[in-house]
């Protein structure tokens, strides 16, 4: 990994502690436009939502373009155009509407339909396994052959005994809706009980998949209960070209766990720019410390954290010391890990900061004292602890119970020396081996970086970013409530 190249507002210094205008960035660590991250299941009920089936008004699904079935049999089936109620941005296009292919997908200006399970290796979505030129500008929620022919339309389907669980549109359905408010309506597209394609004489299985396009421009996945009825496993992921795309893998389970869900956005080169410019905050007053970087994402003195002038180049926040759980200095960012928002910190991140002591950061009489928490269940860390020797330790649980960190060298730093850290989190979904990562770099030097496989992203649990100080009291290892 290369050095950085740091911008130069991109500050922050500590006192005991003092801090002047830190940054965070939520930055992809590959091409692809997207980056995504865990978030908690949410599933919105589809009970009053739209139905799209055979003949249904105001949408209905069609054969044609490649589809391997004629309705009523909805076996490989897409549906009209549909309005999504609002201008929603995929890649760098703006689209009002949208088709809902059968198969678990959904497509702008992208009208290909084909057919679905090979008989050839792995099961699978076929042809058109991503990438693959008649995919572009698609989002596969749930890429399996999903079939939600309907008994009321075709009484005996499939023709034998193992007849679809699909008995009414109450029972199992594909809908569509918009819901919510400007500016944060939400076109919802759920597959609720259908049942897949297994062979000519077996419909089976039940899926509960949805996916929701945000007006912000993010797209969420979720997932219910799902029972494969015996084709495979799914192939998740989005495509805008076949340069742009990417696929999700989920280690030994193969897919996402029942009650899961996913969000996918683009991230911001900043997403949070501090620069502690106000005379005085009052404590506990959120948005005080104000945000610059126009994502506002404002944050909260809290105790005697308050903005001193003397920072690295701007003002700067002075944060006294404290040694115990119950108080807290420091300043609570706006930033989260939540996802509910167009960014979220939860897959990428990068934060940036000045600091400079009172006292050196190794020798006699040094304790150890966390620079940032945003830890608020025991075991689901996120600190950045220095340690009596001056090193910095980086330590992150991911959303799988798994612990991961990264550590400097020893670092002999006097008082009163300013210091630019940057540590940096990549938990990106990219298939195979070490592709995710933790890194620390000082003063712009060569970070030290440790590579390892996860599965997962950051733990839902996880609170603001709080600098300064530990908030919770809850101290992790080689943590500390300093």
């Amino acid at each position: 990994m290369r050095a950085l190249a740091l911008p130069p507002f991109l500050r922050l210094l500590l006192r005991w502690w003092w801090l002047c205008a830190w940054a965070l960035g939520s930055v992809a660590a590959q091409a692809a436009t997207y980056s995504n991250a865990s978030i908690p299941f949410n599933w919105i009920n589809p009970a009053t939502h739209t139905k799209v089936g055979y003949n249904t008004a105001p949408y209905k699904f069609n054969g044609g373009n490649g589809c391997a079935t004629t309705p009523p049999t909805l076996d490989d089936a897409i549906s009209d155009q549909i309005p999504i109620g609002f201008n929603f941005t995929y890649g760098s296009t703006v689209y009002t509407q949208v088709q809902v292919m059968t198969n678990g997908r959904l497509q702008f200006n992208n009208s290909t339909c084909g057919f679905g399970t090979s008989g050839l290796g792995p099961p699978q979505t076929y042809p058109y396994l991503y990438p693959d030129g008649a995919m572009n500008n698609t989002m596969k929620v749930f890429g399996v052959d999903l079939d939600p022919t309907n008994l009321v339309d075709v009484p005996n389907y499939p023709a034998s005994n193992n007849k679809t669980s699909c008995t009414s549109s109450a029972a199992c359905f594909v809908s569509v809706a918009t819901v919510g408010t400007a500016p944060n309506r939400k076109f919802v597209v759920t597959w609720y009980h259908v049942p897949e394609w297994v062979s000519a004489s077996n419909s089976s299985g039940s899926f509960d998949v949805q996916v929701i396009l945000n007006e912000n421009g993010s797209f969420v996945y979720q997932y219910g209960t799902v029972v494969h009825g015996g084709t495979g496993t799914a192939q998740i992921g989005w495509q805008l070209t076949t340069g742009d795309y990417q696929v999700l893998t989920f280690g030994a389970s193969a897919e996402p766990p029942a009650n899961s869900a996913i969000v996918f956005f683009i991230p911001a080169a900043v997403l949070g720019w501090y620069q502690m410019e106000e005379g005085g905050w009052a404590t506990g007053t959120s948005g005080q410390v104000r945000d610059s970087s126009g994502s506002g994402l404002g944050g909260t003195a809290l105790g005697a954290a308050q903005p001193v002038a003397g920072g690295k180049v701007c003002r700067g926040v002075n944060i006294p010391l404290d040694t115990t759980a119950a108080g807290v200095n420091a300043v609570q960012l706006g930033a989260s890990f939540d996802g509910t928002g167009a960014q979220t910190l939860a897959g990428v991140g990068t934060l940036m900061f000045w600091i400079k002591t009172n006292t050196a950061w190794s020798g006699a009489g040094v304790r150890t004292a966390q620079l940032v928490d945003a830890t608020t269940v025991n075991g689901d860390w996120f600190t950045l602890t220095r340690q009596t020797d001056g090193s910095l330790v980086f330590l992150v649980t991911d959303s799988n119970g798994a612990q991961y960190s990264v550590s400097t060298g020893a670092q002999a730093i006097a008082a009163g020396t300013w210091v630019h850290v940057t540590v940096w989190w990549n938990f990106n979904g990219n298939p195979g081996s070490n592709q995710d990562s933790l890194a620390i770099s000082l003063n712009a030097g060569n970070p030290v970086t440790s590579t390892f496989t996860s599965d997962g992203s950051l733990p839902d649990s996880l609170g603001n970013l709080v600098v300064g100080d530990n908030p919770s009291g809850i101290v992790g290892p080689g943590g500390s409530v300093n």
